[in-house]
């Protein structure tokens, strides 16, 4: 059956009890599960996909769901078994030849490894799932479905690789750059004094006259350029850039005679008393041809004298600035109808293929952002549908995408050389079972594309006048277009996608058009989000139509793209007369404002909607309270992360970084996984991680990893994330495979962090240590107003303690027990050497007490006291948290765990500075990167970051109640914190079981009722404090007798029912 989005299923591994079952005796029960029926149907998923084209090395994780065809009743499930088979007749046969779990006895439905025999590449295997209910009777079966191995290899894979590149392009490349070394001295202070910056110059012996176009590319900052005397327009980035300047070529008409360049170059941090440039010149003569050259720069020594700079050797990167992305298209006859087609494919770049005029598929910008010097993803397509007996036609356009665009702090072409390329494998079985293949081979031409231009910091240029109507499709003659050539082959490993990939998920339309005094017109979105703008506009021949993008305004009304930085944000479309549906192929903003000139006339809305982009995730979170700035600051956390959900986990999607940054993901993957089915987009990002790490098991801080250095020490609350990531994914989806992936390289971190911090405080080697960045008290970011001793011996207690619980969980004892003996002593260190007697933790900073409570490594005799000291520290600060990113998302949990309910809601209601309600009071529609983004520095200043809006699992755990209590969602425990500051609030999580509701309200002042949803084969844990102790349970006052309640205790202050599944309305005096 297909899933929607309530049933993307997920869970836990346990100790199981195999039974052995005779096939005629399984193909009976079987028979009579079909013919009787049972409690249900069992949906069921693979990869927690309906259908997996291709699985590549991943090994195959099962999970379903137990069907509720009526009303919820307390189903549990007591056995389930797997079955495998190379034919859907086997299995209806039960001749399962290639694996067959047998009869297990447990509870678990997720997380299912499959055990059997080797899949080959471009396999096709089928599958069931089997379930017994707790009365021994088997109650349901999954409808048989399907799946796909893929190109499992290097070898399966029979094309070429081909160079995306102009005939000059390639003759520019094989030319090459000359990079050029600069000594600054001993010391170098940045930014530097204008008296500091290194004059260079270079002549340039010219022939006959020409177009001159400098290549020019720098690890550092260039502040002045010059030909003859005459300056270049360089934006001015010394102040506002991260990393170096991006490569730029310029064009000059010169004659014939002797050109002089000049420039100004620094290098882009004091760490660094050098700087190195590389430069090319090509010269375009009107004759057709073309010569090269390397320039000769010279300096000025300490004498006062021009000398020649020393030329680097060593330095073999390519950072090429943008040319022209390229088309490409190749055509095929098929000799009989088809019966199933795949087409694979993957670029070092990013790429849209076309079969026979038809985009192919959903996804854009494939194949997607990894570590390109290690792996790029590869897409697996279904085509069946749009091939032809006959003449057919291949087409594909390449762009930068994540290989080749300027990535910051680095430059272009960060993760290996030019060109840009791809690969593509079509696979053909015909309707009498012969096969035939198509790929990337000699037969391929290419041309010039209408897509000029194309970076994801600066956007796309698209001359629609280049446009070849019907380029892909059979019967075109490619008149004027080049041969293709090969390029060669990246020494990388192809994977499928485990992610779900980037498509177009929702279309907005303007709040408001507004026609500005200079002729251009301002459109709100009234949404912060990272997508594009569909043009639909009449635009004429000629007509050039510019799009900017930015998140505020600016104070005449513009479109202010200051905190953008160096990103130009900008999309650019040349008419040809025709019709106009433009989206951009290989770009994307975040924004919520466009600002367009160019037009004749004003739009409307249809002409100029949004297009939101992001991975196509489902979502599985809903929530609603009765307070509108509660529902609003779940509502703009949910946009933050779709609008940061794009390949990677970004921090944000507008400026000049947009980096997979490691803490963000830490603290916020949780809430994550509440919002949307994570498992797939994890593992990804897992990988992505893992690759970064050094020999010692340090990972970088963002990943993928755009800067080729490795980092030399882990840093505290970012680095833990390569732990919390799978644990997250184990808690809610009870998928302990990516854990058994990954367990060496995991162990490897943790080592490496012990290896100079032996006793478990974690003193030296903090990596960036950056602390509990952007805290309300500090001056500079990374300030130190937690001590930073003390928050990463906390997140290294943390990292420890779900390390052995996944060692447990995966069968592994020994492992278990010795991290756990090392978790426990760092968590009695932390309390000799940071709790005081008195209760205070360090130095009574908020974040201090927050990680002692949230994380456990509070003694029980200390738990009292240490909440005290920590509510007196936020009241002392006039009823405000003054945490950063750190801190923040963890900060309500700690209150709630020493029973401030009132002060919580306090904190969530709040609306002056510092507050979530800060940002929406200030008109916010996604969570700021700082608590005043109003006015802060505005070189780091993002209206889009995710990171505080971590609270927002907060609400769904302890507002509405619904809490992962074991893994796997095997339990659920419904403990909501009531309050009449809100009045009623409801919530449901589609979990790996199913839908979780919880749905609360006063019904007068003294009255509460709270209806519980619990799906099936999941436990549900109803816990209250004694004083909301309920009256009735569905209606009965007589609770411990009812059916469904399994045991009733009361203790410790606590009221407990452990439920089986169902429906229950609860009632309380308030």
């Amino acid at each position: 059956m297909p899933l929607n989005r309530r049933n993307f299923l997920k869970l836990t591994s346990s100790s199981v009890l195999v039974t052995a079952m005779p096939l005629s005796y399984a193909g009976s029960l079987f028979n009579e599960c079909k013919t009787k029926g049972g409690y249900g149907g069992v949906e069921a998923a693979l990869n927690q996909k309906s259908r997996v084209l291709s699985l590549n090395q991943h090994v195959p994780v099962f999970s379903w769901q137990t069907v509720q065809t009526k009303a919820p009743s307390a189903f549990m499930q007591s056995a389930y078994r797997v079955v495998v088979a190379t034919t859907p007749k086997k299995l209806e046969m039960c001749e399962y030849d290639l694996w067959d779990s047998g009869k297990i006895d447990s509870m678990t439905s997720c997380g299912v490894t499959y055990q059997g025999k080797n899949l080959p590449s471009n396999t096709t295997f089928y599958w069931q799932v089997m379930v017994w209910g707790s009365n021994g009777v088997l109650s349901g079966i999954s409808d048989i479905a399907s799946s796909e191995t893929g190109l499992r290899s290097s070898s399966d894979w029979k094309g070429h690789w081909i160079a995306s590149e102009s005939p000059v392009m390639k003759l520019d490349r094989e030319f090459g750059f000359q990079w050029n070394y600069l000594s600054l001295g001993s010391s170098v202070r940045f930014p530097p004094a204008p008296s500091s910056l290194v004059p260079v110059k270079a002549k340039i012996p010219v022939s006959k006259a020409a177009k001159l176009t400098l290549f020019f590319a720098i690890e550092g900052v260039i502040t002045e350029l010059k030909l003859n005397g005459h300056p270049f327009n360089l934006m001015d980035i010394m102040n506002i850039r991260y990393g170096t300047r991006e490569p730029f070529e310029v064009t000059w008409e010169v004659p014939e005679g002797e050109v002089l360049l000049e420039a100004r170059v620094f290098t882009m941090t004091s760490k660094k008393p050098y700087v190195n440039f590389a430069t090319m010149v090509r010269l375009a003569h009107e004759d057709g041809t073309y010569s090269r050259q390397h320039p000769d720069w010279q300096k000025i020594d300490t004498a006062g004298n021009w000398v020649e700079v020393e030329k680097d050797s060593k330095n073999t990167k390519t950072p090429w600035p943008p040319q022209h992305p390229q088309m490409h298209r190749r055509s095929f006859t098929l000799t009989k109808p088809v019966k199933q087609a795949r087409l694979y494919a993957s670029a070092l770049g990013a790429m849209a293929l076309f079969i026979n005029g038809h985009r192919v598929g959903d996804a854009v910008l494939q194949p997607g952002s990894t570590d390109f010097s290690k792996r790029a993803l590869y897409v697996a397509e279904d085509v069946t549908d749009l091939l032809l007996t006959g003449d057919n036609a291949l087409g594909s356009m390449v762009g930068d995408g994540w290989y080749g665009s300027f990535l910051m702090p680095q430059s272009r072409f960060n993760f290996g050389p030019a060109p840009l390329r791809f690969i593509v494998q079509l696979e053909v079985i015909y309707d009498d079972g012969t096969k035939a293949i198509v790929t990337s081979d000699e037969n391929w031409k290419s041309t010039a594309s209408p897509v000029v231009e194309s970076e994801l910091y600066n956007g796309e240029i698209y001359d629609a006048r280049l446009e070849q109507d019907g380029w892909s499709k059979p019967g075109y003659n490619p008149v004027g277009w080049n041969e293709s050539h090969f390029a060669d082959a990246p020494a990388i490993e192809l994977n499928a996608h485990e992610a779900e990939p980037v498509t177009r998920n929702k279309v907005i339309a303007p709040i408001s058009i507004n026609k500005l005094s200079n002729g251009d017109y301002l459109i709100d979105y009234g949404q912060n989000f990272s997508g594009w703008l569909r043009l639909q506009t009449p635009v004429s021949k000629d007509q050039k139509v510019t799009m900017r993008f930015a998140e505020i305004l600016s104070a005449n009304g513009e479109v202010d793209q200051s905190n953008l930085r160096t990103a130009k944000a900008r999309d650019v479309y040349i008419g040809n007369g025709k019709p106009v549906n433009y989206e951009p192929y290989f770009t994307y903003h975040g924004f919520r404002y466009a600002q367009i000139s160019g037009l004749k006339a004003k739009p409307n809305q249809n002409e100029v909607m949004g297009v939101v982009v992001h991975n196509g995730l489902a979502e599985t979170g809903e929530f609603t309270s009765g307070n509108a700035q509660i529902n609003k600051i779940w509502e703009n956390t949910l946009w933050s992360q779709r609008s940061n959900f794009l390949s990677v986990p970004t921090d944000c999607p507008q400026r000049d970084e947009r980096l997979g940054w490691t803490g963000d993901a830490n603290v916020f993957w949780d809430t994550a996984a509440y919002n949307m089915q994570v498992n797939g987009f994890t593992r990804k990002f897992v990988t992505d991680i893992v690759d970064t790490q050094n020999q010692n098991g340090v990972p970088k801080l963002w990943a993928p990893n755009s800067d080729p250095h490795k980092a030399d020490s882990a840093t505290p609350g970012w680095s833990d994330a390569i732990i919390t990531l799978p644990y997250v994914v184990w808690q809610h989806y009870g998928d302990l495979s990516l854990f058994a992936r990954y367990k060496a390289e995991l162990t490897n971190y943790l080592n490496g962090v012990l290896a100079t911090n032996p006793d478990g405080v974690w003193r030296n080697d903090r990596g960036e240590d950056y602390g509990d960045w952007l805290s309300v008290d500090a001056k500079n970011p990374e300030d130190e107003t937690t001590p930073k001793d003390l928050v990463g011996t906390a997140y290294l207690y943390l990292s420890m303690y779900r390390f052995s619980q996944m060692c447990e969980a995966s069968g592994d004892k020994a492992s278990s027990k010795y991290w756990f003996d090392l978790a426990s002593h760092t968590r009695k260190q932390f309390d000799h050497h940071f709790i005081q007697s008195n209760g205070m933790v360090g130095n009574n900073s908020h974040t201090g007490y927050i990680l002692a409570l949230a994380f456990d490594l509070t003694p029980d005799n200390k738990i009292d006291q240490v909440g005290k000291a920590f509510v007196k520290a936020i009241r002392d600060r006039g009823t405000m948290l003054t945490t950063g990113f750190l801190g923040t998302p963890f900060a309500l949990d700690a209150l709630a765990k020493v029973g401030q309910t009132d002060l919580i809601y306090e904190l969530l209601l709040r609306n002056e500075y510092p507050s979530w309600g800060y940002m929406i009071k200030k008109g916010a529609t996604s969570v700021w990167e700082r608590w005043n983004g109003d006015v802060g520095n505005v070189s780091m200043n993002s209206y889009n970051h995710y990171a505080l809006g971590a609270v927002s699992g907060f609400l769904y755990r302890k507002v509405a109640g619904i809490e992962v209590s074991k893994p796997g969602c095997e339990e659920i425990k419904i403990a909501p914190l009531f309050s009449d500051k809100i009045g009623h609030c409801s919530a449901t999580y589609a979990s790996i079981k199913g839908d979780i509701h919880v749905s609360w309200r006063y019904v007068t002042a003294d009255r509460i009722e709270c209806e519980v949803t619990i799906p099936a084969n999941c436990h549900g844990l109803l816990e209250f404090p004694d004083t909301f102790v309920p009256v009735t349970l569905n209606g009965s006052s007589d609770i411990a007798e009812l059916e469904n309640v399994l045991a009733l205790t009361v203790q410790n202050g606590t009221w407990e029912a452990k439920v089986l599944p169902g429906r229950y309305t609860l009632n309380f005096n308030a």
